[in-house]
């Protein structure tokens, strides 16, 4: 009977880290894997977990920063695998890009609890994965903010975490992978960094991109179940709601054009960023939004004097993001 690899998955999700495994086994008859123990707290990513598999369902050990990992030490011994795709809200240019400074207290800097499991189990190869973001500031450690103050790079934090996994006996491999060229018609660049246990470390290559042979309509299904429609009766509600384009914008009292639309979207990324706005319901939102209708059009007001005043009197990258939904939007036309 072939040996299993023993794998925790740390922030696992669904874990599609066990469905690339999954997928290795097919290709590889010789190499298959237990997962001993996952790390998740959000609900409905436990139910997804849960049905996708189902046979690990009692193996969930919760919050990540509570959990003591000895006993699982001693009940698998060596762990083959380890990996951690810790939330990204406050490093990603769709974010806040509060950071993830050891002890700051963003929902980013959760990769620093990863360290207890790393010293405790000291498993052979870690695997992280990340935005892109995260090696921002590169190759500098410190950059001149808007208010004239040196501010630390995220390349320099990502650094330190990598002098700290180094610390227990690991050496560090990293790249930025776009999945477009590993074929999946999806434009998608990630940072994935590989830790080896120096005594089992390997002449590891990373994988060479391939040309991309199959576009999106190659893997839609032509077929698709009715409960993932909306019904006629809920379409119709909508369109009456919103039988106009200026209909929106007269709820936020904008002037019904492409450039305040943009003003808008930008805002609400933001407002939902940073008041977890997609882990409330709809109602809350409509609630929060509804109130501050107000300080919205006010602060319209200033962007049209000058949407650069945002990232000072606002949010900091706020005119970037503004910029960037322009431009996407000029290319969906």
């Amino acid at each position: 009977m072939r040996e299993k690899k023993k794998v925790v998955t740390l922030c696992s999700g669904y874990d599609s880290q066990c469905m690339a495994l999954d997928e290795l086994k097919k290709r590889h008859p010789d190499f298959d894997y237990e997962l001993v123990a996952w790390s998740e707290i959000d609900k409905y990513a436990i139910q997804m977990h849960n049905l996708v598999y189902p046979e690990y369902a009692d193996r969930n050990l919760g919050d990540m920063t509570k959990i003591d990992w000895q006993p699982i030490k001693e009940k698998y011994g060596e762990i083959d695998l380890l990996t951690y795709s810790t939330p990204c809200q406050s490093i990603s240019q769709a974010g806040m890009q509060h950071g993830f400074a050891e002890g700051s207290g963003t929902r980013s800097s959760i990769l620093w609890s990863t360290e207890e499991a790393i010293r405790v189990l000291r498993p052979k190869f870690l695997l992280q994965e990340n935005v892109k973001a995260i090696i921002s500031g590169r190759p500098d450690f410190y950059r001149k903010g808007k208010d004239g103050k040196m501010t630390e790079t995220f390349w320099s934090l990502i650094c330190k975490w990598m002098k700290r996994v180094e610390s227990y006996g690991y050496t560090n491999t990293w790249s930025i992978i776009n999945s477009k060229n590993m074929g999946v018609p999806q434009n998608r660049d990630r940072f994935f960094l590989l830790s080896q246990r120096e005594d089992v470390a390997l002449d590891y290559q990373w994988p060479k991109s391939k040309p991309l042979t199959t576009r999106l309509e190659d893997v839609l299904e032509e077929e698709v179940a009715d409960r993932y429609f909306l019904k006629d009766d809920a379409v119709s509600k909508f369109l009456k709601a919103n039988d106009s384009d200026n209909a929106l914008f007269m709820q936020f009292d904008l002037p019904p054009t492409h450039e305040a639309a943009m003003f808008l979207k930008t805002v609400i990324q933001i407002f939902m960023e940073r008041h977890d706005g997609w882990d409330e319901g709809i109602e809350w939102n409509e609630k929060e939004l509804s109130y501050r209708r107000p300080s919205i059009a006010r602060l319209y007001e200033k962007f049209k004097e000058n949407p650069k005043k945002l990232d000072v009197e606002y949010w900091r990258g706020f005119y970037k993001m503004f910029k960037e939904n322009m431009e996407r939007n000029k290319d969906a036309n």
